[in-house]
């Protein structure tokens, strides 16, 4: 073999990685994106769940001061 045809050898090999990283780093680039909007949608879902249990907090200290009274 002479060493053009290994000098192309490795080129082809090295093209086919490129193309798999490349694959790869964009399937990586989508899989962030859908975890980001997953966290996204469950920030949101916390903040409304905090929201909700001061509401619930408050309700119970207004019951139970009437309680007293």
């Amino acid at each position: 073999m002479t060493h053009a045809s290994e000098l192309s050898l490795q080129f082809e090999e090295c093209e086919r990685e490129r193309v798999a990283y490349k694959t790869e780093l964009r399937e990586l680039k989508a899989r962030e994106s859908r975890i980001m909007g997953d966290y996204a949608e469950l920030e949101d879902e916390n903040i409304m769940l905090q929201k909700q249990l001061m509401q619930l907090k408050q309700a119970q200290v207004i019951l139970q001061w009437r309680e007293i009274v």
